[in-house]
Protein backbone atom coordinates (compact mmCIF):
# COMPACT_ATOMS: atom_id res chain seq x y z
CA UNK A 1 0.00 0.00 0.00
CA UNK A 2 2.22 2.62 -1.61
CA UNK A 3 0.33 5.89 -2.08
CA UNK A 4 3.35 7.61 -3.75
CA UNK A 5 2.16 5.94 -6.92
CA UNK A 6 -1.56 6.63 -6.44
CA UNK A 7 -2.43 4.80 -9.65
CA UNK A 8 -0.68 1.79 -9.09
CA UNK A 9 -1.92 2.09 -5.59
CA UNK A 10 -5.79 2.72 -6.77
CA UNK A 11 -5.12 -0.75 -8.64
CA UNK A 12 -4.03 -2.93 -6.23
CA UNK A 13 -6.21 -2.07 -4.04
CA UNK A 14 -9.73 -1.89 -5.61
CA UNK A 15 -8.43 -5.10 -7.05
CA UNK A 16 -7.81 -6.70 -3.62
CA UNK A 17 -11.34 -5.09 -2.86
CA UNK A 18 -12.93 -7.40 -6.04
CA UNK A 19 -11.09 -10.63 -4.11
CA UNK A 20 -12.97 -10.13 -0.87
CA UNK A 21 -16.08 -9.65 -2.76
CA UNK A 22 -15.85 -13.23 -3.96
CA UNK A 23 -16.90 -16.35 -1.90
CA UNK A 24 -14.01 -18.20 -3.50
CA UNK A 25 -11.29 -16.15 -2.17
CA UNK A 26 -12.59 -14.11 0.49
CA UNK A 27 -11.40 -16.48 3.08
CA UNK A 28 -8.20 -16.66 2.19
CA UNK A 29 -7.06 -12.82 1.63
CA UNK A 30 -9.10 -12.52 4.87
CA UNK A 31 -6.17 -14.87 6.64
CA UNK A 32 -3.32 -13.65 4.52
CA UNK A 33 -0.65 -11.90 6.87
CA UNK A 34 -2.78 -12.59 10.30
CA UNK A 35 -5.79 -10.05 8.58
CA UNK A 36 -3.55 -7.12 7.24
CA UNK A 37 -5.62 -6.08 4.17
CA UNK A 38 -8.20 -5.24 6.80
CA UNK A 39 -5.98 -3.06 7.53
CA UNK A 40 -5.08 -1.95 4.27
CA UNK A 41 -8.97 -1.75 3.14
CA UNK A 42 -9.65 0.77 6.61
CA UNK A 43 -6.91 3.15 5.24
CA UNK A 44 -8.25 3.18 2.25
CA UNK A 45 -12.16 4.25 2.56
CA UNK A 46 -10.30 6.75 5.46
CA UNK A 47 -9.04 8.49 2.58
CA UNK A 48 -11.11 10.42 0.36
CA UNK A 49 -8.16 12.14 -0.93
CA UNK A 50 -6.33 9.46 -2.93
CA UNK A 51 -9.48 7.14 -3.91
CA UNK A 52 -12.65 8.07 -5.87
CA UNK A 53 -16.01 7.33 -4.08
CA UNK A 54 -16.52 4.62 -6.29
CA UNK A 55 -13.40 2.86 -5.59
CA UNK A 56 -13.53 3.69 -1.55
CA UNK A 57 -16.96 1.68 -2.03
CA UNK A 58 -15.61 -1.39 -3.56
CA UNK A 59 -12.81 -1.38 -0.78
CA UNK A 60 -15.86 -0.60 1.85
CA UNK A 61 -17.69 -4.00 0.71
CA UNK A 62 -14.76 -5.76 0.30
CA UNK A 63 -13.83 -4.80 3.75
CA UNK A 64 -16.98 -5.85 5.07
CA UNK A 65 -16.80 -9.26 3.76
CA UNK A 66 -13.40 -9.53 5.57
CA UNK A 67 -15.07 -8.86 8.54
CA UNK A 68 -17.43 -11.64 8.61
CA UNK A 69 -14.60 -13.93 8.19
CA UNK A 70 -11.89 -12.20 9.60
CA UNK A 71 -9.02 -14.44 11.76
CA UNK A 72 -8.74 -15.08 15.15
CA UNK A 73 -4.82 -13.97 14.60
CA UNK A 74 -6.02 -10.87 13.80
CA UNK A 75 -6.90 -9.79 17.00
CA UNK A 76 -3.58 -10.73 18.68
CA UNK A 77 -1.77 -7.48 17.27
CA UNK A 78 -3.41 -4.41 19.56
CA UNK A 79 -1.64 -1.93 16.97
CA UNK A 80 -3.09 -2.96 13.80
CA UNK A 81 -6.66 -3.52 15.44
CA UNK A 82 -6.26 0.22 16.92
CA UNK A 83 -5.96 1.20 13.61
CA UNK A 84 -8.42 -0.45 11.80
CA UNK A 85 -10.98 0.74 14.32
CA UNK A 86 -9.69 4.35 14.46
CA UNK A 87 -10.14 4.37 10.82
CA UNK A 88 -13.38 3.27 10.61
CA UNK A 89 -15.06 5.12 13.73
CA UNK A 90 -13.27 8.34 11.62
CA UNK A 91 -15.30 7.05 8.62
CA UNK A 92 -18.34 6.43 10.14
CA UNK A 93 -18.36 10.10 12.12
CA UNK A 94 -16.78 12.23 9.16
CA UNK A 95 -17.31 10.36 6.23
CA UNK A 96 -18.82 12.38 3.24
CA UNK A 97 -19.47 9.31 1.05
CA UNK A 98 -23.27 8.17 2.63
CA UNK A 99 -22.64 4.66 1.27
CA UNK A 100 -19.03 4.10 2.43
CA UNK A 101 -19.84 5.40 6.13
CA UNK A 102 -22.98 3.21 6.51
CA UNK A 103 -20.82 0.28 5.36
CA UNK A 104 -17.68 1.36 7.94
CA UNK A 105 -20.50 1.34 10.20
CA UNK A 106 -22.04 -2.33 9.72
CA UNK A 107 -18.08 -3.23 9.61
CA UNK A 108 -17.94 -2.12 13.19
CA UNK A 109 -20.83 -4.32 13.96
CA UNK A 110 -19.50 -7.11 12.39
CA UNK A 111 -16.07 -7.12 13.89
CA UNK A 112 -17.60 -6.55 17.32
CA UNK A 113 -19.76 -9.95 17.17
CA UNK A 114 -16.45 -11.21 16.25
CA UNK A 115 -14.22 -9.47 19.32
CA UNK A 116 -13.36 -11.75 21.98
CA UNK A 117 -9.75 -10.07 22.89
CA UNK A 118 -9.98 -6.74 23.09
CA UNK A 119 -11.54 -4.07 25.46
CA UNK A 120 -10.23 -1.04 23.15
CA UNK A 121 -12.81 -1.51 21.07
CA UNK A 122 -15.11 0.29 23.19
CA UNK A 123 -13.71 3.50 23.10
CA UNK A 124 -14.19 3.38 18.98
CA UNK A 125 -17.55 2.28 19.46
CA UNK A 126 -17.94 5.76 21.67
CA UNK A 127 -16.14 7.55 19.03
CA UNK A 128 -18.55 6.16 16.26
CA UNK A 129 -21.79 6.50 18.20
CA UNK A 130 -21.05 10.31 17.78
CA UNK A 131 -22.14 10.22 13.85
CA UNK A 132 -25.47 12.32 12.91
CA UNK A 133 -26.32 9.62 10.62
CA UNK A 134 -29.10 7.57 12.47
CA UNK A 135 -28.30 4.68 10.44
CA UNK A 136 -24.97 4.36 11.40
CA UNK A 137 -25.82 5.18 15.07
CA UNK A 138 -28.32 1.89 14.82
CA UNK A 139 -25.46 0.06 14.04
CA UNK A 140 -22.89 1.18 16.36
CA UNK A 141 -25.64 0.47 19.14
CA UNK A 142 -26.04 -2.78 18.42
CA UNK A 143 -22.00 -3.32 18.34
CA UNK A 144 -22.23 -2.24 21.69
CA UNK A 145 -25.35 -4.91 22.91
CA UNK A 146 -23.07 -7.49 20.84
CA UNK A 147 -20.44 -6.36 23.39
CA UNK A 148 -22.57 -7.07 26.34
CA UNK A 149 -23.18 -10.35 25.64
CA UNK A 150 -19.79 -11.36 25.34
CA UNK A 151 -18.08 -10.75 28.82
CA UNK A 152 -17.12 -7.23 28.78
CA UNK A 153 -19.92 -6.06 30.51
CA UNK A 154 -17.51 -5.56 33.71
CA UNK A 155 -15.30 -3.71 31.48
CA UNK A 156 -18.33 -1.71 30.00
CA UNK A 157 -20.14 -0.85 33.35
CA UNK A 158 -16.47 0.69 34.65
CA UNK A 159 -15.91 2.86 31.29
CA UNK A 160 -18.10 5.69 31.84
CA UNK A 161 -18.02 7.00 28.40
CA UNK A 162 -19.24 4.04 27.08
CA UNK A 163 -22.27 3.98 29.59
CA UNK A 164 -23.16 7.26 28.97
CA UNK A 165 -22.76 6.65 25.30
CA UNK A 166 -25.37 4.26 25.85
CA UNK A 167 -27.02 6.44 27.78
CA UNK A 168 -27.35 9.40 24.94
CA UNK A 169 -28.45 6.59 22.37
CA UNK A 170 -31.38 4.88 25.19
CA UNK A 171 -32.42 8.92 24.94
CA UNK A 172 -33.22 9.31 21.65
CA UNK A 173 -36.83 10.41 20.87
CA UNK A 174 -38.34 9.52 17.47
CA UNK A 175 -42.35 10.29 18.90
CA UNK A 176 -42.70 6.24 17.91
CA UNK A 177 -42.46 7.23 14.15
CA UNK A 178 -38.73 6.26 13.25
CA UNK A 179 -38.08 2.86 13.10
CA UNK A 180 -34.12 3.26 12.40
CA UNK A 181 -34.26 5.44 16.03
CA UNK A 182 -36.28 3.25 17.76
CA UNK A 183 -33.96 0.30 16.72
CA UNK A 184 -31.19 2.20 18.03
CA UNK A 185 -32.73 2.56 21.12
CA UNK A 186 -33.99 -0.68 22.10
CA UNK A 187 -30.25 -1.60 21.74
CA UNK A 188 -28.85 0.48 23.59
CA UNK A 189 -31.50 0.18 26.42
CA UNK A 190 -30.93 -3.52 25.81
CA UNK A 191 -27.14 -3.10 26.44
CA UNK A 192 -27.96 -1.27 29.61
CA UNK A 193 -29.97 -4.10 30.50
CA UNK A 194 -27.21 -6.87 30.13
CA UNK A 195 -24.77 -5.20 31.90
CA UNK A 196 -26.97 -4.10 34.91
CA UNK A 197 -27.72 -8.01 35.37
CA UNK A 198 -24.73 -8.62 36.26
CA UNK A 199 -25.35 -8.39 40.49
CA UNK A 200 -21.24 -6.67 41.06
CA UNK A 201 -21.65 -4.11 38.44
CA UNK A 202 -25.30 -2.14 40.04
CA UNK A 203 -23.38 -0.64 42.74
CA UNK A 204 -20.98 1.06 40.18
CA UNK A 205 -23.53 2.05 37.73
CA UNK A 206 -26.05 3.34 40.60
CA UNK A 207 -22.73 6.13 40.31
CA UNK A 208 -23.90 7.52 37.44
CA UNK A 209 -26.47 10.43 37.67
CA UNK A 210 -27.29 10.48 34.30
CA UNK A 211 -27.95 6.32 33.43
CA UNK A 212 -30.35 6.73 36.54
CA UNK A 213 -32.30 9.85 34.89
CA UNK A 214 -32.08 7.99 31.59
CA UNK A 215 -33.77 4.93 32.71
CA UNK A 216 -35.96 6.53 35.10
CA UNK A 217 -37.32 8.71 31.57
CA UNK A 218 -37.45 5.31 29.69
CA UNK A 219 -39.83 3.76 32.15
CA UNK A 220 -41.46 6.38 32.23
CA UNK A 221 -42.30 7.02 28.86
CA UNK A 222 -42.92 3.25 28.20
CA UNK A 223 -45.29 3.06 30.60
CA UNK A 224 -47.37 6.23 29.57
CA UNK A 225 -47.07 4.20 26.23
CA UNK A 226 -48.54 1.06 27.12
CA UNK A 227 -51.28 2.79 28.96
CA UNK A 228 -52.08 4.55 26.04
CA UNK A 229 -51.64 1.01 24.02
CA UNK A 230 -54.03 -0.65 26.10
CA UNK A 231 -57.53 -1.39 24.61
CA UNK A 232 -56.62 -0.41 21.76
CA UNK A 233 -53.91 -3.15 20.15
CA UNK A 234 -56.18 -4.88 17.45
CA UNK A 235 -53.93 -7.99 17.22
CA UNK A 236 -54.10 -8.95 20.82
CA UNK A 237 -57.96 -8.34 20.94
CA UNK A 238 -57.63 -11.46 18.37
CA UNK A 239 -55.20 -13.23 19.62
CA UNK A 240 -52.72 -12.50 16.99
CA UNK A 241 -48.68 -12.08 17.49
CA UNK A 242 -48.24 -8.69 18.12
CA UNK A 243 -44.92 -7.13 17.51
CA UNK A 244 -45.29 -5.42 21.23
CA UNK A 245 -44.43 -8.60 23.14
CA UNK A 246 -40.87 -7.91 22.89
CA UNK A 247 -40.80 -4.55 23.70
CA UNK A 248 -43.15 -5.25 26.78
CA UNK A 249 -39.94 -7.58 27.35
CA UNK A 250 -37.55 -5.32 27.58
CA UNK A 251 -39.96 -2.76 28.96
CA UNK A 252 -40.02 -5.43 32.25
CA UNK A 253 -36.44 -5.86 32.20
CA UNK A 254 -35.56 -2.09 32.49
CA UNK A 255 -37.71 -1.20 35.02
CA UNK A 256 -36.13 -4.51 37.48
CA UNK A 257 -32.75 -2.58 36.13
CA UNK A 258 -33.97 1.13 37.62
CA UNK A 259 -35.41 -0.68 40.46
CA UNK A 260 -32.00 -2.70 41.51
CA UNK A 261 -29.84 0.34 41.02
CA UNK A 262 -32.09 2.64 43.25
CA UNK A 263 -31.42 0.13 45.41
CA UNK A 264 -27.91 -0.01 45.49
CA UNK A 265 -27.84 3.95 46.16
Amino acid sequence: FDISNALLSTFAITTLATLCDRETSVSLVANYDKGCILNILSQAIANEIMLQDEDRSKCAIGLLKICQHVPSSFWKNKDDVMEVLENLASVVVDGQNIKVRRIASEAMKELASHNQSCPEFLDALVTASKTKDPSCKCYIAEALQSHSKVGYRRVMAEKVHVMNALVEMASLDDDGFDACISQTRDAAVSAIVKVASKASNQKLLAKNQRLIIALVKIVSQESEDNRKYSGTNIEAAQGLPSDTKKDNNLYTKTKMTLLNLISNL
